[in-house]
């Protein structure tokens, strides 16, 4: 398993198929995703390589020449302080490894902006604790928010 930074934002339509892939497995799974479309959730991905720079990232993970998962993560702007943040980790093959490799280089940005606190979603309970888990295992010690995510549509 490789995990590489992506820098080039005409990547995204090399892995296409896989942001279609997890688009439609969280739009089924959350209401977490319902003012998201595919293409704005691309044209995310594409802003956040393009313009990132050292305070947000794109990251993919790959089996030989296949990508398999993805992730992207940023430094929280105020009132967060010393704050980042993983707001989107997918993984097609569901292979710890990815997993493993895409939160390591997620530690590992946390450190290079002097960050102590990693902030993540995960679109149910479920994930939520895969994602304890692989965190626990890398040093980071992850405690439920309490927080509950609302969404409201005008009726």
């Amino acid at each position: 398993m490789k995990i590489h930074k992506i820098t080039n934002p005409l990547a995204i339509g090399q892995i296409a198929p896989l942001v279609q892939k997890f688009y439609s497995r969280v739009k089924e799974a959350s209401g977490m995703y319902d003012s998201i479309t595919y293409e704005s959730l691309y044209t995310y991905f594409t802003r956040v390589i393009q313009f990132g720079g050292d305070r947000a990232e794109f990251w993919i993970a790959m089996d030989g020449d296949v990508p398999v998962g993805f992730a992207t993560w940023r430094v929280m702007d105020i009132p967060y302080i010393g704050t980042v943040f993983c707001d989107c980790l997918y993984n097609d093959t569901r292979n710890q490894k990815a997993i493993k490799g895409l939160y390591g280089e997620f530690i590992e940005f946390g450190k290079r902006n002097r960050s102590l606190i990693y902030k993540c979603d995960a679109v149910n309970d479920k994930v939520g604790e895969y994602f304890t888990n692989v965190l626990d295992k890398l040093g980071i010690e992850v405690k439920d928010s309490g927080a509950k995510s609302l969404i409201g549509r005008k009726k």
